[in-house]
Protein backbone atom coordinates (compact mmCIF):
# COMPACT_ATOMS: atom_id res chain seq x y z
CA UNK A 1 0.00 0.00 0.00
CA UNK A 2 2.91 2.37 0.83
CA UNK A 3 4.73 1.52 -2.27
CA UNK A 4 1.30 2.68 -4.64
CA UNK A 5 0.90 5.92 -2.44
CA UNK A 6 4.33 6.59 -3.36
CA UNK A 7 4.29 5.86 -7.03
CA UNK A 8 0.79 7.74 -7.13
CA UNK A 9 2.48 10.84 -5.15
CA UNK A 10 5.42 10.67 -7.08
CA UNK A 11 3.35 10.63 -10.54
CA UNK A 12 1.53 13.51 -9.44
CA UNK A 13 4.48 15.60 -9.00
CA UNK A 14 5.99 14.15 -12.21
CA UNK A 15 3.22 15.76 -13.86
CA UNK A 16 3.13 19.43 -11.73
CA UNK A 17 6.39 19.68 -12.76
CA UNK A 18 5.68 18.65 -16.93
CA UNK A 19 3.39 21.36 -16.54
CA UNK A 20 5.24 23.77 -15.03
CA UNK A 21 8.23 23.15 -17.62
CA UNK A 22 5.72 23.49 -20.45
CA UNK A 23 4.76 27.22 -18.84
CA UNK A 24 8.43 28.02 -17.83
CA UNK A 25 9.70 27.06 -21.52
CA UNK A 26 7.08 29.08 -23.10
CA UNK A 27 8.10 31.90 -21.23
CA UNK A 28 11.55 31.22 -22.93
CA UNK A 29 12.77 30.53 -19.05
CA UNK A 30 14.95 27.88 -20.00
CA UNK A 31 16.96 27.39 -17.04
CA UNK A 32 13.47 26.85 -15.04
CA UNK A 33 12.59 24.59 -17.70
CA UNK A 34 15.45 22.27 -17.60
CA UNK A 35 15.31 22.30 -13.57
CA UNK A 36 11.49 21.01 -13.63
CA UNK A 37 12.30 18.61 -16.65
CA UNK A 38 15.53 17.77 -13.93
CA UNK A 39 13.36 16.76 -11.21
CA UNK A 40 10.95 14.62 -13.79
CA UNK A 41 13.92 12.15 -14.05
CA UNK A 42 14.98 12.30 -10.44
CA UNK A 43 11.74 11.27 -9.41
CA UNK A 44 11.29 8.43 -12.19
CA UNK A 45 15.30 8.03 -10.27
CA UNK A 46 16.97 7.31 -14.05
CA UNK A 47 19.49 9.59 -15.93
CA UNK A 48 18.90 12.47 -18.41
CA UNK A 49 17.84 11.57 -21.27
CA UNK A 50 16.07 7.93 -21.25
CA UNK A 51 13.62 5.97 -22.32
CA UNK A 52 12.35 5.34 -19.14
CA UNK A 53 10.21 8.82 -19.68
CA UNK A 54 8.07 8.96 -22.25
CA UNK A 55 9.23 10.62 -25.92
CA UNK A 56 7.75 14.02 -25.02
CA UNK A 57 9.61 14.96 -22.12
CA UNK A 58 12.45 13.86 -24.02
CA UNK A 59 11.86 15.90 -26.42
CA UNK A 60 10.90 19.16 -24.68
CA UNK A 61 14.80 18.06 -22.69
CA UNK A 62 16.17 18.58 -26.33
CA UNK A 63 14.91 21.51 -26.76
CA UNK A 64 15.28 23.36 -23.43
CA UNK A 65 19.21 22.50 -23.75
CA UNK A 66 19.09 23.56 -27.12
CA UNK A 67 18.12 26.78 -25.91
CA UNK A 68 20.61 26.56 -23.23
CA UNK A 69 23.64 25.95 -25.44
CA UNK A 70 23.82 22.45 -24.17
CA UNK A 71 24.12 20.90 -27.81
CA UNK A 72 25.82 17.17 -26.15
CA UNK A 73 22.50 17.00 -24.18
CA UNK A 74 20.52 18.09 -26.57
CA UNK A 75 21.26 15.21 -29.29
CA UNK A 76 21.23 12.79 -26.57
CA UNK A 77 17.98 14.25 -25.59
CA UNK A 78 16.64 13.88 -29.14
CA UNK A 79 17.91 11.12 -30.10
CA UNK A 80 16.53 9.73 -27.17
CA UNK A 81 12.98 10.61 -28.24
CA UNK A 82 13.47 9.58 -31.78
CA UNK A 83 14.57 6.37 -31.09
CA UNK A 84 11.24 5.87 -28.60
CA UNK A 85 9.49 7.44 -31.59
CA UNK A 86 10.53 4.22 -33.72
CA UNK A 87 8.16 2.29 -31.32
CA UNK A 88 4.10 1.97 -31.31
CA UNK A 89 3.05 4.49 -29.09
CA UNK A 90 -0.53 4.50 -27.83
CA UNK A 91 -2.31 7.54 -28.49
CA UNK A 92 -0.07 8.70 -31.30
CA UNK A 93 -0.60 8.74 -34.61
CA UNK A 94 1.58 8.75 -37.65
CA UNK A 95 0.96 12.47 -38.22
CA UNK A 96 1.74 13.07 -35.04
CA UNK A 97 5.22 11.16 -34.75
CA UNK A 98 5.38 13.17 -38.18
CA UNK A 99 5.32 16.54 -37.19
CA UNK A 100 7.16 15.13 -33.78
CA UNK A 101 10.21 13.91 -36.14
CA UNK A 102 10.54 17.58 -37.90
CA UNK A 103 10.25 19.07 -34.85
CA UNK A 104 13.36 17.10 -33.26
CA UNK A 105 14.82 17.48 -37.24
CA UNK A 106 14.90 21.05 -36.62
CA UNK A 107 16.88 20.71 -33.11
CA UNK A 108 19.19 18.43 -34.56
CA UNK A 109 20.08 20.88 -37.73
CA UNK A 110 20.04 23.38 -35.04
CA UNK A 111 22.65 21.53 -32.62
CA UNK A 112 24.30 20.26 -35.58
CA UNK A 113 25.66 23.86 -37.24
CA UNK A 114 27.25 25.11 -33.55
CA UNK A 115 28.94 22.00 -32.66
CA UNK A 116 32.49 21.04 -34.51
CA UNK A 117 32.00 17.32 -34.55
CA UNK A 118 28.20 15.46 -34.24
CA UNK A 119 28.00 12.36 -35.76
CA UNK A 120 24.24 11.13 -35.86
CA UNK A 121 23.17 7.88 -35.33
CA UNK A 122 21.95 5.95 -38.42
CA UNK A 123 18.54 4.84 -37.24
CA UNK A 124 17.83 8.06 -36.42
CA UNK A 125 19.51 9.94 -39.29
CA UNK A 126 18.48 11.71 -42.18
CA UNK A 127 14.95 13.01 -41.32
CA UNK A 128 13.34 12.71 -44.40
CA UNK A 129 10.55 15.17 -43.44
CA UNK A 130 10.10 18.78 -44.14
CA UNK A 131 7.46 21.46 -43.16
CA UNK A 132 5.14 20.92 -46.39
CA UNK A 133 4.59 17.60 -45.78
CA UNK A 134 3.17 18.23 -42.18
CA UNK A 135 -0.90 17.78 -41.79
CA UNK A 136 -0.78 19.75 -39.14
CA UNK A 137 -4.88 19.94 -38.67
CA UNK A 138 -4.37 16.21 -37.78
CA UNK A 139 -1.55 16.54 -35.33
CA UNK A 140 -3.61 16.34 -31.71
CA UNK A 141 -4.03 19.72 -30.17
CA UNK A 142 -1.67 19.26 -27.18
CA UNK A 143 1.25 18.12 -29.67
CA UNK A 144 0.97 21.45 -31.56
CA UNK A 145 0.87 23.52 -28.22
CA UNK A 146 3.66 21.97 -26.39
CA UNK A 147 5.90 21.84 -29.80
CA UNK A 148 5.64 24.47 -31.93
CA UNK A 149 6.58 25.28 -35.17
CA UNK A 150 7.24 28.20 -37.31
CA UNK A 151 7.29 28.08 -41.16
CA UNK A 152 11.20 27.97 -41.94
CA UNK A 153 12.15 30.92 -44.03
CA UNK A 154 13.54 30.95 -47.41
Amino acid sequence: MVGTIRRFIGATRAALLWSRALDKSSRREYAEALSCLKGIYDILQVDMPSVSVIYDVNIACGHVACKLGNYELSVAATITALRQMNEDIKGVSAYDKLYLRYYCKRILEFCSSKMRSTALPPDVWPISVDYTSLQREKVRPDILRNFPITKPTL
